[in-house]
Order: C-alpha cells, then structure tokens, then sequence
C-alpha cells in the first residue's frame, strides 16, 4: 500500500481497502512497505485495516524499516511494536502459510555509498524456523510462504536488494513437500517464475514463485480519477490493485483484481499506428507511439497477470485464422506515455520498466484505419480461457 503521508492514506481507504471489503476474504496478507518510510503512521494503519472486518497478516517491506537504526535487529523494532512478529506461520483448513523477512538491514557503517542500505536474504535463523515448521506439516498439505522481496526478479536477477541471496536453501527445504507455492512484492511489477532443479528445487515439477503487483502501482503517481484518485498504473503496466488466492485442498489459484478505472479489465490492447487502449480512461494518447517504436503492422497486448505459460492468440475479424502472439521483454507503451505526458504527476523515481507480460503479433496488410475488429484469446497460468474483443 505504501502511503507515505495522511493524504495518501485517503487512497488506501478509499480504493484499496473499500475494494477489499467486498472480496469474503478469509483473512488478507500485506506484502510489505505497509508504509512509506514514516512510521508513525502505523497506529492509523492498524485503525484503517481493523475496519475492514478481515484478519490481516503481514510481512515486513524496506519501506518498514527504522533507516537510523545501528542494527539488523533495531531495524525492526517498531515493526514489532505496532505489528507483530517479523516472521510465523499458521494454519489454515488444509494449508500452511508460512511468512518471512527477508528484507536483510545493511548496518550504516557496513553501508557504500549509493547502496539502498539492505539486500534480500531470509538468513539461518528463519531458514531453521522453516525447517522446523515443515516438520510438522502433512505432505498433502499446500505449503504457501510469503516474503517481501521475490525470490527471484524477472527486470534485474543480478541485483542484491531485487533477489533473495539465499533462495536456494529455501527451495531445498521446500521440494520435501509436492504441494508449495510462494508469493512476494516489492517490484511494483506482477511476475510469475517456475523454479526448478537449478534453483535446488528437487521435484520434476518447477516452484511456482508469484511476484504480486502493488496496491499503490506506481506510489500513488500519475493523472487524478474522477474521484480525485492517481491512475497510478504499475511501471510494467500493470493497474494497481490486488490478488486473490483461492485454494481448494491442495490445489490453489490466483486471480488479479484490479482496482479503480480499470475493475473490469485483465489486459490492454494497443493496435497498430496509434496508441489506443482497450479502456476508455486516458483517451488523448499520443499517437504514434506505437508506430515509432514497432511500425504500422504490430498489435500488443498487455495481460497484466500473465506469465510464461500463458497463451495469447489474436483472431481478425472476417479472417479464420488465430494468429499466436510471441511474449516479448519490452516496456508497455501506454504506461509509458502516461507517465511521459504526466510528469508533474509521478514520484521523481516513476519509471516505465520491462514488463514481463507483453505479446506482440506481426499482422501484414492491416493498418489503423481499416482494421475493424478483433479478438484477443487469452489462457493463462493456470489454464483459464478469457477473451476481449477491440472495435
């Protein structure tokens, strides 16, 4: 959520935790950078969640953290205070949850310059803890563990404050058990990774590693709503909004609800030679952006929950053919543009940023003007089929 002053506190109330409401969530888990560095907004948090009638439970973000204190263990001492324990476990019907800080305080004297002043590591101490807590877990129950920094980053795998250090021993721990899925924040992207054998996970089966979009997008940046809500579109594209997990036995699922303009949306079309998003939200685009980049006969697709194994095919109207869309590693152009023509708008930070759910498809012969219709045809991650059709 991360709001870093009583205004955007407002935001959180009224877009995100008003959306959650209505969700019959048995109980929600915050990612992390619950705040935006100021601490003292902790007790309103707690007032603000409270109403919501859910259970909430939390993993510790960067965003979390004293940025004063001398050490890893004073880095979190107000965390404990107003929230609870940095790491845990519960049960719930057929599922452990198991939730981690990894979110590893460099101490300022250990510090270089121009480091962010810590790196994502779980360390031994949680590590034991899991360990001891799979002990006791039946193997066919579904194992989920929650952490703030993913596990692994699909924009910078090198980067210290972006990856977990010490993924592998996790991993290792987990493959014991044939039901796990693990869940992480941070990146202000949606990401989903199959970990397998060369990341010490043991199963024929990869790890699936979920990396979960931002409630605030892009820090509660970008153009007002009618509501006088930012747009705040994620840097990879992504609508701010939330997750859900359904489980059912050992078997779960995710699915993205966006929040504000864009509920009803699970992607975004960009058709050839002009800018022109599926929504009707930001209609004065620029045009051209598109065509500048990629030429007149490509159309994009952005499924903001998409992932490796998603399918996306784009059908013509009056022609028979489905044309498969190639996932591609490159910004989404519409979140671009915005944050381009609404600078005055964004954190100095904002930034468009490769997103790992765009497809492309080259269509021949089409241009703007004489393209009627057509239908995007999605099946995503978990084999769900969804469409939506651009006039």
């Amino acid at each position: 959520m991360q709001p870093s002053n009583e205004r955007e506190f407002g935001f959180v109330r009224d877009e995100t935790l008003a959306s959650v409401i209505g969700t019959r969530a048995a109980f929600a888990i915050n990612h992390g950078d619950v705040m935006g560095d100021d601490l003292t907004l902790f007790p309103k948090y707690r007032r603000l969640i409270g109403d919501t009638g859910i259970i909430w439970h939390h993993c510790p973000g960067n965003h979390d953290m004293n940025h004063h204190a001398l050490t890893h263990s004073d880095a979190f001492e107000t965390w404990r205070q107003e929230i609870g324990p940095t790491h845990y476990a519960f049960q719930h019907g057929g599922a452990t949850f198991i939730l981690l800080n990894n979110v590893a305080y460099l101490e300022p004297r250990r510090t270089q310059k121009g480091e962010r002043g810590y790196i994502g590591r779980i360390g031994k101490e949680q590590l034991q803890f899991v360990r001891n807590v799979l002990r006791h877990v039946p193997r066919n129950h579904l194992v989920a563990v929650s952490m703030h920094i993913p596990l692994v980053s699909f924009e910078d795998p090198l980067s210290a404050p972006d990856n977990t250090a010490d993924r592998h021993e996790l991993l290792a721990l987990l493959s014991g058990h044939p039901h796990t899925v693990s869940f992480s924040g941070h990146s202000h992207t949606t990401e989903h990774h199959y970990l397998g054998r060369d990341h010490r996970f043991a199963r024929a089966e990869p790890h699936h590693h979920h990396v979960l979009t931002a409630a605030c997008g892009s820090w509660w940046s970008g153009p007002a709503d009618a509501r006088g809500i930012p747009v705040s579109d994620s840097r990879d594209g992504t609508p701010k909004g939330f997750h859900v997990l359904s489980v059912d036995g050992n078997r779960y699922t995710t699915r993205f609800v966006p929040t504000g303009c864009e509920q009803a949306s699970s992607m975004r079309i960009l058709v050839p030679g002009a800018l022109k998003a599926s929504q009707p939200r930001l209609t004065n685009v620029s045009a051209g952006v598109v065509a500048s980049h990629w030429g007149q006969n490509l159309v994009l697709v952005d499924v903001f929950d998409g992932g490796p194994r998603t399918r996306v095919r784009l059908q013509i109207e009056d022609r028979n053919e489905l044309i498969a869309m190639e996932r591609v590693a490159v910004p989404d152009p519409f979140v671009a543009d915005l944050y381009a023509r609404h600078r005055e708008t964004c954190k100095p930070w904002v930034e468009a940023g490769v997103s790992s759910h765009m497809w492309v498809a080259d269509v021949p012969g089409i241009s703007a003007g004489s393209l009627r219709a057509f239908t995007v045809h999605v099946v995503d991650e978990y084999g769900r089929a969804n469409s939506m059709t651009m006039i």
